[in-house]
């Protein structure tokens, strides 16, 4: 006698069917990350972009840094980030 023991008929299939139907799922919310990591890339250089365009304006700077200096730090802190990340 064997000592494995053999699953009833059809449970090996319908394991199969289940991880494919799981696969194909995890594939299409794979796709959806896929989009959205594309879209906020997008945003993010569009942003990036915009504040180099505040910051590189000398009266839009005198502006923040006496109306506003803490968001002045913050968009300063953006910029510093995102240069470390395109040189490094």
């Amino acid at each position: 006698e064997s000592s494995t023991q053999t699953a009833p008929n059809g449970t090996e299939d319908q394991d199969v069917a289940r991880l494919q139907r799981e696969i194909r799922s995890m594939e299409h919310e794979f796709k959806l990350v896929q989009e959205e990591y594309g879209k906020n890339m997008l945003n993010l250089v569009v942003v990036i972009g915009y504040l180099r365009s505040l910051l590189d304006n000398a009266a839009v700077v005198r502006y923040l840094s006496q109306a506003e200096p803490t968001m002045l730090a913050e968009f300063q802190k953006i910029m510093d980030q995102a240069e470390m990340k395109a040189t490094g």
